[in-house]
């Protein structure tokens, strides 16, 4: 039985709308990249006007996935530049301060942590975790499981979603998850818990997904182009959905 009737996936997901305005990052040329430039905003669907240099979710998820890729060739084929590592960077900030968007101040913070604790190997150990798909590699100096799942979902988004305090508190006290929380919501940042993401978590999303699938479940969102389409659930999907239970 799903978490919710189809209508109300429906209803939930087409409302999601978190935004992250201020978020700015560069992707300069390297190997066949298509998007490149000087981006400025992160809007949940529609992009306003008078934003030209912003993007939406689901061309930033284009764009995480195509630096990651060819930064990883690159290093496979020992043509790993500074280029490379400059848009690794990039993008790895840019996953933070959009996880953190919505905590005011902590944003520009802990971007600052990531980039006073980036070592010679923090971009290896982050491609090593894209390569494996692996969550708990994702958490480089400064981050933890919270923005660590944000890197899945933004690179493998028809496999994972994000694992936020306000999904989990609807997750927690339907008795789908049993994780070690702090009194104020905190997932920390614990064995158990990864593995709680890795058996239960994820494999919920997923299932949830299947389930509107197969029910020919549909949601209108804005595309990499731009435009108005339909869209069929990925467990990120059930996510978005899922964040609005944790509202006051």
């Amino acid at each position: 039985m799903m978490l919710h009737p189809v209508e109300e996936y429906i209803k939930r997901r087409e409302a999601y709308s978190y935004s992250d305005k201020t978020c700015q990052f560069e992707v300069v040329q390297t190997g066949k990249l298509s998007l490149i430039g000087e981006f400025h905003g992160i809007y949940a669907g529609a992009i306003p006007n008078s934003c030209t240099k912003a993007v939406n979710l689901r061309i930033f998820e284009k764009i995480c996935r195509q630096v990651f890729k060819d930064c990883n060739e690159a290093l496979n084929e020992d043509s790993f530049t500074d280029k490379h590592l400059k848009n690794i960077k990039s993008i790895t900030c840019a996953v933070v301060h959009w996880k953190m968007a919505s905590q005011g101040g902590r944003a520009n913070r802990n971007v600052k942590n990531v980039l006073e604790k980036w070592t010679s190997r923090t971009h290896i150990q982050l491609l090593d975790a894209y390569k494996n798909k692996e969550m708990g590699t994702f958490r480089i100096q400064g981050v933890r499981i919270p923005t660590a799942t944000a890197f899945l979902r933004l690179l493998f988004p028809e496999n994972f979603g994000i694992m936020d305090s306000r999904v989990v508190k609807f997750t927690e006290e339907k008795g789908l998850t049993n994780l070690s929380i702090r009194d104020d919501g905190y997932i920390n940042d614990t064995r158990r818990n990864i593995e709680q993401y890795e058996n239960i978590y994820s494999p919920l999303l997923k299932k949830e997904s299947e389930s509107l699938n197969q029910k020919s479940a549909r949601f209108k969102d804005v595309d990499q182009f731009k435009q108005i389409s339909e869209f069929t659930f990925r467990p990120c999907d059930v996510e978005m959905a899922l964040w609005n239970e944790g509202e006051p």
